[in-house]
């Protein structure tokens, strides 16, 4: 893995900048202001982890800067963790700008001291700095750079100020690195001197895999994995290059290998036994011990550079965010404002879909007046354009309100807040809090909201994310729920089917928290500062997400309507309906071309309101379907697999197997809900 198998964003650059901080420390807004829109995104090699990589010009000079995840360690607890740490030891920025949120410094400084033992040439972006004055916390910037010996710059990415100043002194370091500033206790450096002398002879240079030989040291006696596997390595080559194959086997529970060779000659059994040792002397794990003395280094370096000004009261925004934390506070404004929030977006999405409506018949009219063969005409408008025009009418007219408003609530620092609130609810589900964040953003699209379990630590979390994620009725099935039960059978009907979701998703998550192995974490979570989002940052938040979406789901939109219309020249489909009509029309208690509209679906939700319109010769669909049909057809669109974009999202974060058994569940699941529903709904009628 190098660091040209990173993606490029389309130019040679002169430098390569990497952005690395927490969570929530404005480093994405520091991205975007420095990049604007030339921006890809890619995985890092062999990781589902994405890497947010722009292109800037600074001075004639051009610069790649990639923002790295989240992270609050370069532990590797999470694949964040560890892609972060890889990228900055393989990929070898000529700077790493650590963002930190001048408001919390000193819980920020925790990852610039392990950074700076990485080795990385490093510039302190002192980011919210405003924010920290009005909160009366004033930072002596010189003061700390000494301390840390890395050059410390006060940066706003909201307004843009520093950056300028930013990018200047990532670019005078120069690939120039700072050694660790935290010395801890004398037995400790003595382990870490003693394993640096020990990995020497076997690797012939300071570093290992780019890991400065302290760094290893370090991780060697915290019981890195990653870093025990690397030394392995290298210790099995050297062997091979001597002729010597490596007795004994790893420990797969600690990554420390039992050979029977001197400790001097296996810096592997050196760092278990000297791991030994510390937590006998001090009675604690040795990444206790150097977490507690990090911490403390923190604490001095707060003390001698930040000076709080006390204030007699607490701000405005302050005393809102205590009242949103409260339980009956907190839930009244989160289900009133998600009511008024999803009503103003399905407002907008009808209003803007009437309108896109009326605008492409008027096209479709114009382009029929061509004079062009009538085969081709059918051919590029229904095999092609109508495909483009159906997703267009879908993502502008719903997905693009609610990216606005979930990039609003994201900024405002509201998301946070709904995790906290929701923490308890989806405890119940094997989750915790952040995995609402995720399920709502299915309700525009099960596309980014799988891909949206990414923020969740533990794969068993993100599985049961996902799926609940894409039961969860997104725009298109938005669209045959109002478009079909409520318009032909009423608002309540149609508020049934929302209901039937929402438990279904609370009975799947239930039992896949039983079934699956594994333990339900905390919610361990930065929450941010209650703020008023800045509109030119949503607008282009709101673009890169409708980007994505666009980029990924549309040529899949475009093929499965041609595909449609091929089959339907060919006659396939009418022979699909009367091979299937007993099951159709026996079982699920609709008519035959039903299962036209449900198999093709998969390609688009919204398609089985206008294919089933199309195979009916009408829009008036209560003249053909009883109010039965009509709710199970409706029911059975909403249950069943979402789309192909979802099935390929799934199976690119989860794999094959995976997303085959989740989309034959969601299959067979909405298949037999439906039988059961018809032949429930002909029993009352028969009863009654």
């Amino acid at each position: 893995m190098t660091a040209s198998q990173f993606p490029k964003a389309g130019q040679k650059a002169d430098y390569l900048i990497a952005l690395a901080g927490n969570a929530n420390v404005g480093k994405s807004v520091i991205f975007n202001a420095l990049t604007g829109m030339n921006q890809i995104v890619g995985n890092w090699p062999g990781k589902t982890v994405e890497l947010a990589e722009g292109v800037c010009l600074h001075g004639g000079r051009s610069i790649r800067v990639v923002d790295l995840p989240g992270i609050y360690s370069l532990s590797t607890y999470s694949q964040e963790e560890l892609v972060s740490r890889e990228y900055i030891a393989e990929a070898r920025p000529n700077a790493v700008v650590n963002v930190v949120d001048s408001t919390v410094l000193q819980r920020n400084l925790y990852f610039t001291l392990q950074l700076i033992e990485l080795g990385a040439p490093i510039v302190l972006a002192l980011n919210l700095f405003d924010l920290a004055e009005k909160s009366g916390i004033e930072i002596d910037e010189a003061r700390l750079g000494e301390l840390l010996g890395v050059p410390v710059v006060k940066t706003s990415g909201v307004t843009g100020k520093g950056l300028t100043e930013l990018i200047e002194a990532a670019l005078s370091l120069s690939g120039s690195t700072r050694s660790s500033v935290v010395r801890y206790g004398r037995e400790v450096e003595g382990a870490i001197a003693s394993l640096e002398r020990s990995l020497a002879p076997h690797h012939g240079r300071s570093s290992i895999q780019g890991y400065p030989s302290r760094f290893a040291a370090i991780k060697l006696l915290e019981s890195d994995r990653e870093i025990a596997e690397a030394v392995r390595a290298s210790l099995a080559v050297g062997k091979e290059r001597n002729g010597t194959r490596e007795p004994g086997g790893g420990s797969p529970a600690t990554g420390l290998v039992e050979a029977p060779v001197s400790a001097v000659q296996d810096p592997l059994a050196l760092a278990r036994a000297l791991a030994k040792r510390l937590e006998r002397l001090h009675g604690h794990p040795v990444a206790t011990i150097l977490a507690a003395e990090r911490y403390a280094f923190c604490a001095r370096a707060v003390d001698a550079v930040v000076r709080t000004t006390k204030r007699k009261t607490r701000a405005a925004g302050e005393q809102l965010d205590s009242f949103l934390l409260t339980k009956l506070g907190g839930w009244v404004v989160f289900v009133v404002g998600m009511f008024a929030l999803f009503g103003a977006i399905y407002f907008i999405g009808d209003r803007l879909s009437t309108l896109l409506d009326g605008l492409f018949a008027v096209a479709r009219t114009a382009f029929y007046g061509l004079s062009l063969p009538s085969w081709l005409s059918n051919f590029l408008w229904q095999g092609l354009v109508e495909g483009v025009v159906a997703g267009v009418e879908v993502a502008l007219p719903y997905i693009v309100p609610f990216y606005i408003a979930l990039s609003i609530l994201e900024n405002s620092g509201y998301l946070a807040r709904i995790a906290f609130l929701t923490d308890s609810l989806m405890h119940r589900l094997g989750l915790h809090g952040k995995a609402f964040i995720p399920i709502i953003l299915g309700v525009g699209c099960n596309v980014p909201a799988v891909m949206g379990t990414r923020i969740m630590e533990q794969p068993r979390n993100r599985l049961i994310a996902a799926v609940l994620a894409t039961l969860v009725p997104c725009s298109a099935r938005t669209v045959v729920i109002l478009g079909l039960v409520g318009v032909f059978l009423g608002f309540l009907p149609a508020l049934s089917l929302y209901l039937v979701s929402l438990v279904l998703m609370f009975v799947v998550g239930r039992i896949m928290n039983r079934l699956l192995p594994g333990d339900n974490p905390g919610l361990i979570m930065e929450m941010p500062k209650l703020k008023v989002p800045v509109a030119r940052i949503t607008i282009r938040q709101t673009w890169f997400r409708l980007k994505d979406f666009l980029q990924f789901a549309f040529p899949i939109i475009v093929i499965g309507s041609l595909v449609l219309y091929l089959l339907n020249l060919v006659g396939v489909l009418d022979w699909i309906s009367q091979a299937l009509a007993p099951f159709t029309e026996g079982v699920l208690g609709l008519p035959a071309i039903a299962i036209i509209v449900l198999i093709f679906g998969i390609f688009r939700k919204e398609l089985t309101l206008i294919m089933l319109a199309a195979l009916s010769h009408t829009m008036l669909l209560n003249t053909v379907l009883s109010p039965r049909q009509i709710y199970v057809f409706a029911l059975i669109v909403m249950l069943y697999v979402p789309c192909v974009s979802t099935i390929a999202v799934l199976r690119r974060e989860f794999g094959s197997s995976k997303a085959l058994l989740i989309s034959g569940a969601e299959v067979v699941g909405a298949l037999l809900l439906g039988a059961f529903v018809n032949w429930g709904w002909r029993l009352v009628h028969l009863v009654g």
